[in-house]
């Protein structure tokens, strides 16, 4: 989670960019993920959350699982699957995946499906998760690059690196950035670094600075010095406040360059705090 200085400067930052590409007027701002993968529950009877949860404590009977599906009840429905994520059993999975590769169900069912896979964390969820990352719906997809940005397996880097490419919706070239940041892999540099560059949003690109920002290695520090040029001042100052962060001799001369050819007032002040800070690193 970003600290609450982290906080302040991204929303100042925000808040002064009002050049570089914006969503259609339709598209929200940014995707709902708290919608996606809060981890509030539906408010159902008493009775009901004992009866799931001792199913659960069990083992997940195939009954149980299709009798709370039938349910007309949908936050019963939604109970159910989000509780056999909640258990890390592998057992869950083959439950989880038929719900999530049925295309004609609800798509909060097979949102959460994906969520719950994403929280078995096994080996086995990884192909069921590969395939709901190309799902038509983009809130499927956005669940699933998340639960794979959590899988160690083999391929699961090839497939995260397609879908920052060339996935249509920008939420989900958003959650894919997540992933990447949350992993520290190194292998994510390369494709974030492109994404700074390349992708059309600047949610995208924000989201793929702080990832490089998360990530921290001298690469993917190199890699934030073409941010520190975005046309979106949102970025350039996530980009400054990432190298801020690290308080290395390069960054540090990175922030400088930066705030000599810098031409908005804004963020000339954010880059001379950043360098400041920089400075300060122990």
């Amino acid at each position: 989670m970003v600290n609450a200085l982290t906080g302040l400067f991204f929303a100042a930052a925000v808040a002064a960019a009002p050049q570089g590409p914006r969503p259609e007027p339709s598209e929200a701002l940014f995707p709902p993920i708290e919608a996606l993968l809060g981890e509030a529950r539906a408010e159902l009877p008493r009775e009901e959350m004992l009866e799931l949860r001792d199913a659960l404590n069990d083992q997940p009977s195939q009954a149980a699982f299709m009798d709370a599906l039938r349910s007309k009840d949908k936050s019963r429905r939604l109970s159910m699957i989000r509780a056999m994520g909640d258990t890390a059993d592998v057992k869950a999975i083959p439950y989880l995946s038929a719900v999530l590769l049925k295309l004609d169900e609800d798509v909060d069912m097979r949102t959460a499906a994906a969520v719950s896979l994403g929280r078995v964390r096994h080996p086995l969820a990884k192909d069921y998760l590969v395939q709901a990352s190309k799902d038509p719906s983009p809130e499927v997809r956005f669940a699933a690059v998340l639960g794979l940005g959590k899988c160690e397996e083999a391929g699961v880097a090839t497939v995260l690196e397609d879908r920052l490419r060339k996935d249509p919706s920008w939420w989900v070239r958003y959650a894919v950035a997540i992933a990447m940041g949350r992993s520290r892999k190194a292998f994510a540099v390369t494709a974030l670094q492109r994404a700074t560059v390349e992708d059309s949003s600047w949610q995208v690109r924000m989201e793929a600075a702080r990832a490089l920002g998360e990530i921290g290695t001298p690469r993917a520090e190199e890699a934030l010095a073409g941010s520190l040029q975005d046309t979106d001042s949102g970025v350039r100052a996530v980009a400054a406040l990432a190298l801020a962060q690290r308080g290395s001799e390069r960054g540090i001369s990175l922030l400088r360059t930066a705030f000599h050819s810098e031409q908005d007032l804004f963020m000339r002040s954010l880059l001379a705090s950043a360098i400041k800070r920089a400075l300060t690193q122990p």
